[in-house]
């Protein structure tokens, strides 16, 4: 579907309760907040560029962006650039019901988000700009809630249980850890969010330390939860904030070489390529060029 006949239809529809457990709005005014209640799921989508304070977080985004928002209220942002919106669908709990949930169950880390017990934000922000068949689904989730009514949700459920489970096939890729709070309430999520804080500094035997564990089993544990080594997954983290420093900022590579604790440039290079299959000033340019 077209973007701007879709933004269109989603303006008709903007700041519209539907009585089936989710709602629609649509953010155009330059600054401005974002309302949301707890034991609410919302869902943020980016059109253009925008910055969000997030747990006291500034964040910027750009188009091609997601965010699963859980417990989110009164979330401050300025858009960024002129045109640029944030479309936001929030879904009361219980509009996951347990069908829904059973539909989500093989969809680890967005089943545990949904099921969640906790009143602190949480939230997961994913890229998906390159991943055109969760886009397509997306856009089709978008496309269900602006045309229908309470009458008709299971169609809405069906869209979305399609978007989630395509965007659970890509997560490891474009989920944005560096920018997500992880679900602190589990080991792993509250381990990688450590290790997101610490980048630059963090080592095995730290972190081990950090945690009360002894460094061999820490090694082993961590292995297992997260389906990685240590030393991988912080190589994936370190190299998931450069490749966001490229989209979001200006920084020159060596820069963000160094802030994320890489003292050889050239071993920057080497690995990113390796993992991205461009230069780093390729990869910004081709992203940029994407999005616009």
């Amino acid at each position: 579907m077209d973007k701007n006949l879709l933004l269109k239809q989603i303006e008709n529809k903007s700041n519209f309760n539907f009585k089936g457990g989710y709602s629609l709005d649509l953010y155009a005014k330059r600054n401005g907040f974002l309302i949301s209640k707890e034991k609410y799921i919302s869902l943020l989508i980016i059109y253009g560029v925008v910055s969000v304070n997030i747990d006291s977080k500034i964040i910027k985004l750009v188009e091609g962006t997601i965010i699963l928002l859980r417990n989110g209220s009164n979330i401050k942002y300025s858009l960024d650039e002129i045109n640029s919106k944030i479309c936001v669908i929030n879904f009361k709990e219980e509009f996951f019901d347990p069908n829904l949930k059973y539909q989500m169950a093989d969809c680890p880390i967005l089943y545990d988000f949904i099921r969640l017990d906790t009143k602190k934000m949480e939230y997961l922000v994913f890229d998906i700009t390159t991943y055109d068949i969760v886009n397509k689904y997306l856009n089709f989730l978008l496309y269900e809630i602006t045309r229908t009514n309470e009458k008709n949700e299971k169609l809405v459920k069906a869209a979305l249980v399609l978007f989630l489970t395509n965007l659970h096939n890509v997560h490891q890729d474009s989920l944005i850890i560096s920018e997500s709070s992880m679900m602190e309430n589990y080991d792993v999520g509250r381990w990688l969010k450590y290790m997101v804080d610490n980048y630059s500094t963090v080592s095995l035997n730290s972190m081990a330390k950090a945690f009360n564990f002894n460094p061999t089993y820490f090694s082993l544990r961590f292995k297992t939860l997260a389906n990685d080594s240590f030393s991988n997954k912080l190589r994936e983290i370190k190299l998931e904030k450069a490749k966001w420093l490229l989209i979001t900022t200006d920084l020159s590579v060596q820069n963000i070489s160094e802030i994320i604790g890489f003292k050889e440039k050239s071993y920057f290079f080497r690995i990113f390529k390796k993992r991205y299959g461009m230069t780093p000033l390729k990869y910004r340019k081709v992203n940029r060029d994407l999005r616009n």
